[in-house]
């Protein structure tokens, strides 16, 4: 998860942190907000602090309820004041720039499916495997880049459904350094036996 190499490792989310139980949708919006304060935003703040600005923002952001108990367990040790100041910071600096990278999966198969015909006629599972793949994104600041994990998740996808793609015939967006750096740490954390 990110924590293989120290390139990629940056700022991850703290494994007791991110075990809360809420929609997968939810999860992945505080995902991208904490490693986006954490990158843009040079405050110190402690983590119990920011993931629970994070998660309460992103409960918002999807019309879901703040009333979740993963939620009001983390906020029981943290200042409300806290929370609130760092939500407020949230809003004015990072939310404009919230993408997923489950939202640019179905743009960039459509761009692979164009440049590689043989995977139109995979392109459903190959779809499935590469959002179950996106999930190991979240926890580090990868997700920044949605772009880049939707095109580097869509060719990992293609290489763990043993379909070929010729990446010498894809556009230049999917020959990027950063690409194939994600596109390592996706397959070396999912071997094929």
């Amino acid at each position: 998860m990110c924590n293989n190499s120290s390139e990629i490792q940056g700022h991850t989310i703290d494994p007791e942190l991110y075990n809360v139980e809420c929609p997968r949708s939810v999860w992945n919006r505080m995902a991208v907000i904490y490693h986006m304060t954490r990158t843009n935003l040079k405050v110190e703040v402690p983590d119990e602090v920011l993931m629970a600005a994070c998660m309460s923002y992103a409960l918002k952001g999807c019309c879901a309820s703040t009333k979740l108990p993963g939620l009001l367990e983390m906020r029981k040790d943290v200042n409300e004041v806290d929370v609130a100041a760092v939500e407020a910071l949230i809003f004015e600096y990072v939310r404009p720039n919230v993408i997923l990278i489950e939202s640019c999966l179905r743009l960039e198969l459509k761009t692979l499916t164009l440049h590689a015909p043989n995977v139109y006629r995979n392109r459903e599972c190959m779809a499935r495997v590469a959002l179950a793949l996106s999930q190991k994104l979240y926890v580090c600041y990868l997700c920044l880049y949605p772009e880049t994990c939707a095109r580097a998740c869509l060719l990992a996808a293609c290489s763990l459904c043993f379909i070929e793609v010729d990446r010498t015939q894809l556009p230049k967006e999917f020959a990027s350094q950063l690409l194939n750096k994600v596109y390592t740490h996706l397959m070396s954390t999912n071997r094929v036996v």
